[in-house]
């Protein structure tokens, strides 16, 4: 699916162009530039409204019919993903599919043939939370050419590393405190495995859907997140009007295979930490400026 295979080239030039520590800083913008951290900004940015835009191209449609066509196209557009090792946007189209306001939508998922049902459910339980990803952990240990992993993770593992390991800690025989290198080893590993993949694909840019690709990242270029969570209510009020309650439920893929909803609260919370952590260095930094 070429449309897949261009917007992998927009993430994977992204992802190239991310310098080694930048994802040690929050996506924060009232920093100096010198601390922010652009690329990881824009494709957050990008995720944000690609999950948005898949969305809204199922809930406009009123047709049921045409309403499933466009959900099997999704699922033909992650398993794209997926061959292509863009681990990254495969976790935007899930997040979208397993969200509550296109999950619900029992009469559109039975209309799907049942292998496209079982490909969606492969797809799903590979990105799984499970065990801490640890079937996606695996793929990408095996993956081989070039691969764009799930960024959210990496910044989840980096703030992780960060709590849970403080920069000094006491040990035993010291009275004083040393400086904790196990926290300094486990962000060197992680930052390794992110250079591992920075890695460009041979792909040929399509100008036509490069323009088509820009105008859906244009559309939520300036939109705040108190937007995006008053569209996702918007999109709830939709599906309820597409679909109402029912009392007896259909054959659908099982919600808890879903990952979406908990991955990108994750992410958030991931998002949300290191802009704390950044938003300190920056004040101690200016403090000793001042001094």
């Amino acid at each position: 699916m070429e449309l897949a295979r261009q917007i992998t080239l927009c993430e994977n030039t992204l992802f190239c162009a991310v310098d080694p520590f930048e994802p040690m800083y929050p996506v924060e913008t009232d920093v100096p530039d010198s601390f922010c951290p652009q690329y990881i900004r824009k494709m957050t940015k990008m995720s944000t409204q690609l999950t948005s835009w898949i969305s809204q191209c199922i809930l406009r449609e009123t047709n049921l019919k045409q309403r499933t066509l466009v959900l099997r196209f999704f699922i033909l557009f992650a398993e794209a993903s997926y061959k292509l090792q863009n681990f990254n946007l495969l976790m935007e189209i899930l997040g979208a599919l397993g969200s509550s306001n296109l999950h619900r939508l029992k009469k559109t998922w039975k209309g799907l043939p049942p292998r496209k049902i079982a490909k969606f459910e492969f797809l799903s339980q590979l990105m799984d939370p499970a065990r801490n990803f640890n079937a996606y952990r695996t793929c990408l240990q095996n993956a081989q050419g070039p691969t764009v992993p799930f960024l959210g993770l990496i910044l989840t593992d980096i703030t992780f590393a960060k709590e849970g390991n403080p920069v000094q800690r006491v040990f035993p025989g010291f009275d004083f405190p040393l400086v904790n290198l196990a926290r300094f080893y486990q962000l060197k590993q992680i930052l390794r495995g992110f250079q591992k993949f920075q890695k460009p694909y041979s792909i040929s840019p399509v100008p036509e859907i490069q323009t088509f690709i820009r105008g859906i990242y244009d559309d939520g270029r300036h939109r705040t997140p108190s937007e995006y969570f008053a569209e996702n209510e918007q999109f709830y009020y939709r599906s309820l009007e597409l679909e109402p309650r029912m009392a007896a439920p259909m054959n659908v893929p099982a919600s808890p295979r879903s990952p979406g909803p908990r991955m990108f609260a994750r992410t958030l919370t991931a998002l949300r930490n290191s802009s704390e952590t950044l938003s300190l260095s920056v004040n101690n930094r200016s403090d000793s400026r001042s001094r």
